[in-house]
């Protein structure tokens, strides 16, 4: 009991002073209809993170937003009927960032765990969300500063890092209503992040205090541009395997986009001898070993891989447990991109259909450590 407690704590209250934040600022008239959708758009950001993968261009655009309707669900800010969005092409941004502000490990925990629920920030891999934190500046208040006023053009978004805010709205000739108050910590502006907008309440500092503050433009140009280049990397070791050279570039970016990146701790075991073959490896950074089980019953390392080396393409030819296992080098952590065997069949179509000329003409890569052993079981 004590301990489904401690869980409740950790991580679920949280989740639901932001919601109720969310409500306090909203005033919607049914709180379940509006729980239900504010939750299933939480679940709906999430998913959609392969959309900023496949960004490579943001382009000026004008939205009309149908009356009524949510475009991102619900969040600390109100709606507009007009989008605009930024101009930024990655491929022809030569500037050099600004001097970023170190910040220290708890720093960073803070900021994360304070937006990591939050739309935009649900669509960003980890990579990503380092690039966005990396360029949070910190920014002193005094008591009685007016931070944002309602009106105002919506262009950073705000971290609450020390003090106490209030937050409320005006309307002519009505009193001012108080929306929230943020104390010692919270978030404000976000949605500043995504387009161009109007601010629709005032933020004021009750106390002296501090906050990390980032542009929209700088935002948007540090994620798209680490969208960017890491998808560019993602095709580079699409291509370094001999079996999708053949495919279409359509096909391959389909491939691309179901790549899943993962980081093990040193000598952390990756795959194991006698698992299911479910996907393929690529090496990202740091040395994976293989080893296998020889003949008198010991564990031996065969090989040891590097980028661009991959493993595990027999999990495309043999539904066969595996032959071998892989560990992170016990030195240093390393990063894995897999591409699993469904995710491949799901998007394309069955590998027997689609590759299998090419298994035909095709043998595993071999490599140099096992190369005078021609039982396939030993493949990997």
């Amino acid at each position: 009991m004590c301990d489904n407690a401690e869980f409740v704590e950790d991580d679920f209250k949280p989740l639901m002073v932001k919601f109720t934040i969310s409500h306090v600022l909203e005033g919607p008239e049914d709180v379940v209809t509006y729980a239900l959708n504010y939750f299933k758009a939480l679940q709906e950001a999430r998913e959609r993170y392969r959309i900023c993968q496949e960004a490579a261009t943001i382009s000026t655009e004008v939205t009309e937003v149908p009356e009524g309707d949510e475009i991102d669900g619900p969040q600390l800010e109100f709606r507009r009927n007009c989008v605009f969005s930024d101009d930024y092409n990655p491929q022809e941004d030569f500037g050099v960032d600004k001097v970023l502000h170190e910040k220290t490990d708890e720093e960073r925990a803070h900021i994360v765990n304070t937006v990591c629920d939050t739309f935009p920030f649900t669509l960003l891999d980890m990579n990503q969300m380092n690039c966005v934190v990396d360029a949070m500046l910190p920014m002193d208040v005094i008591a009685g500063d007016d931070i944002i006023r309602q009106g105002d053009d919506a262009d950073k978004f705000f971290i609450v890092r020390r003090g106490v805010y209030y937050v409320h709205s005006s309307d002519q000739g009505k009193p001012t209503k108080l929306l929230a108050v943020l104390d010692q910590d919270g978030y404000f502006g976000e949605k500043a992040l995504c387009h161009r907008t109007e601010y629709p309440y005032n933020v004021k500092a009750m106390t002296d205090g501090e906050l990390w503050v980032i542009e929209r433009y700088v935002y948007r140009r540090r994620v798209t541009k680490a969208a960017f280049y890491k998808r560019k990397f993602d095709e580079e070791l699409i291509n370094c395997m001999p079996y999708f050279k053949d495919l279409s570039v359509s096909n391959r970016m389909c491939l691309v986009d179901n790549l899943v990146h993962k980081v093990y701790a040193p000598g952390e075991t990756i795959v194991k001898v006698g698992d299911p073959s479910t996907a393929i490896y690529f090496v990202v950074r740091g040395i994976v070993k293989i080893t296998i089980i020889n003949d008198c019953g010991l564990e031996v390392t065969i090989n040891e891989l590097e980028k661009p080396d991959y493993f595990g393409e027999a999990a495309y030819l043999w539904k066969k447990p595996r032959s071998f296992s892989a560990y992170a080098d016990d030195n240093t952590e390393v990063e894995v991109a897999y591409l699993e065997v469904d995710a491949f069949e799901r998007t394309i179509g069955s590998i027997a259909d689609v590759l299998g000329k090419v298994f035909k003409s095709h043998q595993l890569k071999t490599r140099p450590s096992d190369s005078t052993n021609d039982d396939q079981s030993v493949c990997f």
